[in-house]
């Protein structure tokens, strides 16, 4: 599932030139916002991913698995 919405993310942000919304991203990996939030914080705990706490689109990735 982390794996997915990894995936997700850096599709929709090659896509868009952007990175998404948590929304969106559940959206395209077809989960709710709150299963999304755990993955994103998983990935983020095992530096996976990072973003600005309190700011929208900036999330980024910072290693692939």
């Amino acid at each position: 599932p982390q794996v997915k919405v990894l995936k997700a993310l850096e599709r929709l942000t090659a896509q868009r030139g952007y990175p998404p919304t948590v929304r969106e991203l559940a959206d395209a990996v077809g989960s709710s916002v709150g299963t999304v939030h755990v993955h994103l914080g998983n990935l983020r705990a095992s530096g996976h991913v990072n973003w600005v706490d309190g700011s929208v689109r900036t999330l980024t990735i910072c290693k692939a698995l």
